[in-house]
């Protein structure tokens, strides 16, 4: 698995560079030719380009931030914005595992923080799929009733199993910390590869999340009960690996 990560971090890294490579190039076409051909098309600015490029670009809920999806280069990749917090996220996801790239300083950084500011914070929305809005990832009343179910799931282990951390080990699909998600995450051999418990800890909060564009989005363990359980298997989990 650790193999097959970094492969996917020298994949993304890769992807990252050939689009700061093209958007370096058309930046700099713009300025000293005033236009930009390809093909039959001819874009008379930047934004014209970039927009005829963009297969989204909106709200992502599910992390919280504005999401940039290109026509050109991997489908599975696309950028995240944080204004707020001055960062940028490029982000390689598949069913099984996805991989991050943070970038918060340096030129690319500010190449594409360039971009942002002043060509795509001004868009409204871009959509060329078939969500139902540019909002992705919406909480919804089936994620609910998953995480009540993966719930139940692990409340008759705990009590019908004679080794409880026994039966984890066997489950657990991965445990481990999330940069993207800046918590802990949690994901089980019983559950879909697309959805994970996350723990935020200094939030005291624990999301069920499942990462599908289509299905996806978050919800907050809210019950007390189950949040005081959770943390349990969560401290379980943890001194394993200690």
């Amino acid at each position: 698995m650790m193999q097959e990560t970094y492969e996917l971090f020298l994949n993304l890294k890769n992807g990252l560079h050939s689009k700061i490579d093209v958007f370096n190039k058309m930046l700099d076409t713009i300025q000293k030719e005033k236009r930009i051909i390809e093909g039959e098309k001819t874009f008379n600015s930047f934004d014209e380009w970039l927009t005829s490029h963009i297969l989204f670009f909106g709200n992502d809920v599910i992390y919280r931030a504005k999401r940039l999806e290109l026509n050109f280069g991997n489908p599975n990749e696309y950028f995240l914005f944080f204004p707020e917090i001055n960062k940028i996220d490029y982000v390689y996801i598949d069913l099984i595992e996805y991989v991050n790239y943070a970038m918060d300083e340096g030129l690319d950084f500010g190449l594409l923080m360039y971009i942002y500011k002043n060509f795509l914070a001004s868009l409204d929305c871009i959509n060329s799929f078939s969500y139902a809005s540019c909002e992705i990832k919406r909480e919804n009343e089936n994620l609910k009733t998953l995480m009540n179910k993966y719930i139940s799931i692990l409340r008759e282990a705990k009590q019908n199993e004679n080794n409880f951390l026994k039966w984890l080990n066997l489950n657990i699909f991965i445990f481990r910390k999330d940069s993207l998600f800046r918590g802990w995450r949690m994901q089980f051999k019983f559950s879909s590869p697309s959805q994970m418990f996350i723990f935020f800890e200094k939030l005291n909060r624990i999301e069920f999340v499942d990462i599908l564009n289509d299905v996806g989005g978050r919800v907050e363990v809210q019950n007390a009960e189950d949040k005081q359980f959770l943390k349990e298997i969560k401290r379980t989990l943890k001194k394993r690996g200690e």
